[in-house]
């Protein structure tokens, strides 16, 4: 009997929905003891639930025993998610939903550490490049902004709004790129000629692509990380359409463990 497949946009949806599960326990202020241990099982439990229900199931006599282990420890009666987190972690408490729960902590804290910083010096001090960014959108957008999306996406980007956009990403340890050697690199390299969808072919004609696949290929092929690219689809006016696109993405990431396990595209 051969295994299903399930289509990865069911996948991707199911995770969509898992992450937007976390992310409901997470935004929230505090935790009673008794909702994190639950959650740590894989139970859905009322935010006010203060006691472990009747039961003799095995995740129920875990979610009790993480229970009586805080209790022993005089710990407080509510506790914010992040420093139950991270008690488990120092306790060693280990379940599937735990580290879904600190993945997605992880992510948001490498978000807001991110975000901040980049907005300062954004304020303090602009490149070149940078400061014409909103000439770039306003003369690039009327082949980007008109452009018709493919397959539902946002509108696909021209090569000097994607130059500008990533201007200063490159790998790792070594100089970023200026936005004069992204535009260089799209024209002259192999590595990034997937994510090219439109244009580029014959005179006056400008290449358009898809940013997304674009930041994928330059992960996988030149070893940038995916942080890099992350601050860029937070904070560049120009990507913005492209957020939904970019949490699609680094959520199918967490879910296949790595870049490279990532199904191809037909």
């Amino acid at each position: 009997m051969t295994e299903q497949k399930i289509p990865l946009v069911d996948r991707i949806r199911a995770i969509r929905e898992k992450h937007e599960y976390v992310k409901r326990f997470l935004d929230q202020r505090v935790w009673t003891p008794v909702v994190g241990a639950l959650l740590a099982c894989g139970f859905a439990p009322s935010l006010d639930c203060d006691e472990i229900p009747i039961g003799e199931s095995d995740d129920l006599q875990i979610a009790l025993r993480i229970v009586r282990k805080w209790q022993e420890q005089s710990k407080p009666p509510h506790v914010s998610p992040r420093e139950f987190l991270a008690w488990c972690g120092e306790e060693a408490i280990d379940t599937p939903w735990i580290r879904e729960f600190q993945n997605s902590e992880r992510l948001r804290s490498r978000a807001r550490i991110s975000r901040a910083p980049v907005l300062l010096s954004r304020v303090k001090l602009e490149s070149p490049a940078q400061a014409s960014e909103r000439d770039v959108e306003f003369k690039a957008g009327s082949s980007a902004s008109r452009g018709a999306s493919v397959d539902g996406k946002p509108p696909l980007l021209p090569t000097l709004a994607i130059a500008v956009a990533f201007d200063g990403i490159g790998r790792w340890g070594e100089e970023g790129w200026t936005a004069d050697q992204w535009k260089k690199n799209l024209t002259e390299l192999a590595w990034p000629r997937p994510a090219r969808v439109g244009g580029g072919r014959g005179r006056g004609k400008t290449a358009t692509w898809d940013p997304v696949l674009l930041a994928r290929l330059a992960i996988e092929a030149r070893g940038i990380r995916i942080k890099a690219f992350r601050e860029r689809f937070q904070t560049v006016k120009s990507l913005a359409k492209w957020r939904t696109e970019w949490q699609q993405f680094e959520l199918a990431v967490l879910e296949y463990g790595d870049v490279k396990n990532l199904p191809r595209k037909p």
